[in-house]
């Protein structure tokens, strides 16, 4: 079973089959309470700068997919359509990094935001 760390920090540049997509589903669906709970204890800590990077970079990977979705949220899209973008997302690692980086700066006031909310 993985660690919520291990869990973040899992490459997410992996194109998964039919069978895969489903097995990490149900692998997600047993850990559900365990992650909301480390969820909530990350949340409640100042995020560090690889942590910043991989939020920066999920967003950037998010954007893409949703613009190569026609403005569709990955949820409304068939398995097979998830399976294209994931492939088509996995040749754009140039530009996943450059809006990464330019995000970055958002990603961090984000945080800022949140955890000034919280002292409130």
């Amino acid at each position: 079973m993985l660690t919520f760390n291990e869990f973040v920090d899992e490459n997410i540049d992996e194109v998964l089959d039919v069978s895969q997509r489903r097995k990490k589903g149900l692998q997600m669906k047993r850990m559900k309470a365990k992650l909301k709970i480390a969820r909530k204890r990350a949340m409640r800590k100042t995020a560090t700068s690889s942590v910043l990077k991989g939020r920066a970079n999920r967003k950037a990977r998010g954007d893409l997919a949703k613009k190569l979705a026609g403005g569709k949220s990955k949820s409304q899209l068939s398995i097979s359509q998830k399976k294209s973008i994931e492939k088509r997302l996995g040749r754009m690692g140039s530009r996943i990094k450059a809006m990464s980086r330019s995000s970055l700066k958002t990603v961090r006031a984000a945080d800022k935001a949140r955890k000034g909310s919280k002292k409130k």
